[in-house]
């Protein structure tokens, strides 16, 4: 070891000691000469003077890949990664980061090797990939599984549908089976509209074929006035349509079913209050129209629940608890939003805002909380019928 070596190894002694990571100085024969506290503690029985690859790893010369070696073959900087075994028990990950040490005359005397344990890192990583193994699995079995309920429940629910129809054209030839084909009618209407449900919130989550067009909301709702005329009729509500100005903005082809989904929804729970009113007003960037009714009102509790997959108000009215969570989603991908407040007259305010410009979205995996269909909730209401 020549004077200058050790004159320079006596000043690194006292700072090497403080690193939180394993340090060593190697001779350009691989041998240790100097290392800190952490690595006393990491290997007790590693000798200075030792050769590091000897200590370290069990071997009989540097492995290929070793930084160190490197160093000394080139005169860089150089790094890897390499699990260190200890008595064949228990295992560690480090990375390596080895830099030359030159004298006053420039002459390459040594390495300085920084050893970090990254064990927990790359158990983490693993844990990782295997999740997105796991991920990537379970999604293909909800893409099956929606296969499925599209097609292989869709095609026999809607025979099923038309069979009943065709029977209930003539129902005087029922006789005491009548008020049984009308409840398999009504099973099989309602698992058929689930079933379209859930395809269009699957579109709307995994934001599938978003484009956007010139849509005017103002005539795009009063033409679903005009088509739920028979509803509100049913209901005994009346609708009063305030909306006198062209409300023009870019849309998506499925911005109509948030209107519909709303409108259909005060037909069924709010027909007690007999008036339905619709409203509007604009700024600059935004639309907002307001749907307000003068039903029963919703209990704050629900105000945001109600927008949640499968969630209703009232059991005892048909319907598959999804159009609300389709309006919200279809809101949201617009860059706009939904929610829901006290009619000070008795009864609900809803507000749809939206942005009168489209917005680019990423893919859905770049979305900030994606959200997914509620698989476990969507099978049990299909057993239920």
């Amino acid at each position: 070891m020549t004077d200058s070596l050790k004159k320079q190894l006596s000043i690194y002694q006292h700072v090497i000691d403080a690193a939180p990571d394993a340090i060593h100085i190697i001779s350009p024969d691989m041998r240790i000469i100097l290392r800190n506290r952490r690595s006393r503690e990491w290997f007790p029985s590693l000798k200075t003077g030792g050769l590091c690859y000897r200590w370290l790893h069990d071997i009989d010369k540097p492995c290929p890949h070793c930084s160190v070696r490197r160093v000394f073959l080139d005169g860089h900087r150089h790094e890897h990664e390499s699990v260190i075994e200890f008595h064949g028990q228990e295992r560690m990950v480090v990375h390596s980061a080895a830099s030359p040490i030159y004298d006053e005359n420039g002459e390459l005397i040594g390495a300085l090797e920084i050893l970090r344990d990254i064990t927990e890192r790359k158990q983490m990583e693993q844990a990782l990939q295997e999740t997105a193994v796991g991920l990537s699995r379970a999604n293909r079995l909800k893409d099956l599984l929606l296969r499925m309920v599209r097609h292989d429940l869709g095609t026999p629910i809607g025979a099923i549908l038309h069979a009943t129809e065709m029977l209930l054209d003539e129902p005087e030839k029922l006789g005491p089976i009548k008020d049984d084909i009308e409840d398999i009618y009504q099973s099989a209407s309602h698992i058929l509209q689930l079933i379209r449900d859930v395809d269009v919130l699957s579109s709307v989550l995994n934001r599938q074929q978003l484009t956007f067009q010139d849509v005017d909301v103002a005539a795009l709702i009063k033409e679903l006035v005009s088509q739920l005329e028979p509803t509100f009729k049913q209901a005994g509500m009346k609708v009063e349509n305030l909306i006198d100005q062209s409300l023009p903005i870019k849309g998506l082809s499925i911005l109509k079913t948030v209107f519909e989904n709303i409108l259909v929804n005060a037909a069924k729970y709010a027909s007690s209050g007999g008036k339905l009113i619709l409203s509007a007003k604009e700024d600059p960037e935004y639309i907002s129209v307001f749907i307000t009714d003068f039903g029963p009102g919703i209990p704050d509790k629900y105000k945001k629940r109600i927008f949640k997959q499968f969630e209703r108000l009232a059991k005892d009215i048909p319907g598959t608890g999804l159009g609300l969570a389709i309006a919200s989603q279809t809101v949201a991908l617009h860059g706009g939003y939904i929610n829901v407040e006290d009619n000070p007259q008795g009864g609900a305010i809803f507000h749809v805002r939206l942005p009168k410009k489209p917005i680019v979205w990423p893919s859905s995996s770049g979305s900030k909380e994606q959200e997914d269909i509620d698989f476990p909730e969507l099978c049990r209401r299909l057993s239920e019928y």
